[in-house]
């Protein structure tokens, strides 16, 4: 596996070793969040002030513009993960944040999603096994807030050490 995605600009975010290495023995995922916000002020006004929260990469569709923060061989950290919970990030939980907002997901368009596909095809071609194939419910703004602990579209404990392919704030 490459650590570093070829066409991502290399925007390492110092200060912090992330939660550590994988755990062995779970199947690889990618998380897809928003930003709720731009890229750039991601960077320099949440990710680097606080560098335990960072994702693998932050990813402006608009711009076609991709940063990668943590190599893939390493946890990145911006899922929450409770003391003594289920392990998010070190479950091999490739994490991208994407900018803009949540609630305007549905506004997305063609070329849009075709480069978020290009990016996700990059990351499989960079040799990390993410099951395509595999696609957890999206959901729309009548989902009403699903990043929450009691949403119903949340993954139990089981479902996400089993889980092995995309997903979204499940």
């Amino acid at each position: 596996m490459k650590d570093w995605l070829d066409i991502a600009e290399r925007i390492p975010i110092e200060g912090c070793t992330g939660p550590g290495s994988y755990i062995d023995d779970v199947p690889w995922r990618l998380v897809l969040h928003t930003i709720e916000g731009g890229m750039q002020a991601a960077i320099d006004g949440v990710f680097k002030p606080k560098p335990c929260y960072c994702p693998h990469l932050t990813v402006s569709l608009t711009a076609r513009r991709v940063a990668q923060h943590v190599r893939f061989s390493w946890a990145s950290a911006a899922l929450a993960n409770a003391p003594g919970g289920v392990e998010t990030n070190r479950w091999h939980a490739i994490q991208i944040e994407i900018e803009g907002f949540s609630a305007k997901s549905g506004e997305r368009s063609q070329a849009e999603l075709e480069f978020l596909g290009e990016v996700i095809a990059a990351i499989v071609q960079a040799g990390v096994p993410i099951n395509l194939d595999h696609v957890a419910q999206f959901v729309g703004a009548e989902a009403g807030t699903i990043a929450v602990k009691n949403s119903r579209y949340r993954m139990s404990a089981e479902q996400w050490r089993t889980f092995d392919g995309v997903c979204g704030h499940q």
